[in-house]
């Protein structure tokens, strides 16, 4: 029902008004991985399996500490990692609706440069947190290495990070689906492009039924994010932006406008940018459709079982 009525707003204004509901689950949600994770590095890494009831202890952990390597990687992996991190940014697909709502959109420039260092900060802390705290064995699933491999008042922090995920999709559910309707809106006619008509109210709630029944039959979301993320989201928040900004540039020129000459130390970072999204792409795209088409996906991270064998080697 919930997502139901969140798939009738019409306006961003009426988002606005519980966006900072979505914002404080956002910070609820870091925090709680964030202290989670250093109060078990605090506690000497004291892991805990639930379904064993076994504990091990940091002097058996010694031999699992992380070992870092800058020589030896898996494109592949980095790939499908990458693919994840931009879904994170293909909000920039709303812009044009976002500014077509500001009452001041020259003020989007530096919203979304704000918006962006905040999102990549949130992002790296968590991954440091979450490696610092549970080293290899972290799952792709920080929260669920805290329910699984915690004790204590630490499997709290997990329910709150879990509670603050659920509160930070709702809301940001009808930003996205807001876009795709409106698309549809402007090409369709009669009464399904009037808003909340009852053929418009009928298409909506379609909508949103077939997006719950398509999530409901995918156990593990992150494989579909990062398959589709991998292109759409390449395209959509890397090539596409970068293609108009110098097109754009160059028509400008073309007709006269005087622009400031483009530093060298700009150009080189939108080539790393693209990079990054070139490897997504490919290597992300084929790991993840590797891993949907296995018959059982490998678990991410292992088990206590895993550990006891480590050990007793």
């Amino acid at each position: 029902p919930i997502i139901l009525l969140l798939s009738m707003i019409v306006n961003l204004k009426q988002l606005a008004k519980v966006a900072p509901v979505g914002t404080a689950a956002v910070f609820a949600q870091c925090a709680a991985i964030c202290i989670g994770c250093l109060v078990i590095t605090v506690n000497g890494k004291v892991l805990y399996e639930a379904t064993t009831k076994q504990v091990i202890t940091s002097p058996q952990l010694e031999a699992l500490k992380p070992k870092l390597s800058f020589m030896i990687f898996d494109l592949f992996q980095i790939g499908s990692a990458l693919s994840v991190f931009v879904f994170g940014f293909d909000g920039i697909v709303n812009l044009p609706s976002i500014r077509g709502q500001m009452s001041d959109p020259s003020q989007l420039p530096t919203a979304l440069r704000t918006g962006f260092f905040i999102v990549a900060g949130f992002c790296i802390v968590v991954m440091m947190c979450g490696y610092w705290g549970f080293g290899n064995w972290v799952k792709d699933n920080v929260i669920t290495s805290m329910a699984k491999f915690a004790q204590g008042f630490i499997c709290l922090f997990s329910v709150v990070a879990s509670v603050g995920v659920t509160i930070n999709l709702l809301i940001s559910y009808p930003l996205i689906f807001f876009t795709v309707v409106s698309f549809f809106e402007s090409v369709a006619k009669g009464s399904l492009a009037v808003p909340l008509s009852k053929a418009n109210i009928a298409c909506r709630a379609a909508m949103a039924v077939f997006l719950i029944v398509v999530g409901l039959l995918f156990e593990s979301p992150k494989d579909v994010i990062s398959l589709v993320s991998a292109i759409f989201g390449s395209c959509l928040s890397i090539f596409f932006p970068l293609a108009l900004f110098y097109k754009l540039r160059a028509q400008a020129k073309s007709i006269g406008h005087n622009l400031d000459v483009l530093p060298t130390w700009r150009m080189v970072a939108h080539g790393g940018v693209a990079l990054c999204g070139a490897i997504a792409m490919l290597f992300g795209f084929i790991n993840e459709l590797q891993n949907m088409m296995a018959e059982k996906k490998p678990d991410s991270g292992p088990n206590i079982a895993d550990l006891k064998k480590l050990l007793e080697s």
